[in-house]
């Protein structure tokens, strides 16, 4: 069992005891993430790319090295709870580090969350609006796509349409529109 694969299953174990995980990643455990994750990506592995979130997710610091790798996973076809528990990901290691830098949001990022909240499954477009929560003001960007995915009064039964809705309720009254 390699290094990598020990800490996913030992941070695994913890987590099923309720343990809160905060990883600290050695350098070479971070070149052995970004060539899994290259790997996963090639082959569209759905579980490496879960594995490799989850110890992300769970890592102390966010860090910058994988900034491409998650453009080019949010990027492509996968199934939807891989792309989710990527974006969920990405509030650490992008939105939190751009934040704290001071940066911008980048286009490339917003053009990711524009594609998503047109998506056809609720849940995605539910946690695209959740990660545009995330980058604060810099979320008005979106108004006109957020807007256009209000669910009429009879999607509301879906928990997910429901979802979209307060949300965006709650952008409304944020942005005064």
């Amino acid at each position: 069992m390699n290094d990598f694969t020990r800490l996913h299953t030992d941070l695994l174990h913890k987590l099923e005891l309720g343990a809160r995980v905060h990883l600290e990643l050695s350098d070479q455990l971070l070149d052995d993430i970004e060539q899994r994750w290259a790997e996963a990506l090639t082959e569209q592995n759905d579980q490496k790319l879960n594995a490799i979130m989850c110890v992300l997710d769970h890592a102390r610091h966010p860090t910058g090295r994988f900034e491409n790798l998650f453009f080019l996973t949010l990027e492509k076809p996968l199934q939807v709870q891989i792309l989710i528990v990527t974006l969920a990901c990405s509030w650490k290691h992008l939105i939190e580090r751009w934040t704290r830098n001071g940066d911008r949001i980048p286009e490339r990022y917003l053009n990711i969350l524009r594609s998503f909240l047109g998506h056809q499954e609720l849940e995605m477009r539910e946690w695209t609006l959740r990660t545009i929560d995330q980058i604060g003001p810099q979320g008005r960007l979106l108004a006109k796509e957020i807007f256009a995915c209000k669910k009429p009064l009879y999607g509301l039964i879906n928990p997910h349409a429901k979802a979209i809705n307060q949300m965006i309720g709650m952008f409304e009254k944020r942005w005064n529109i």
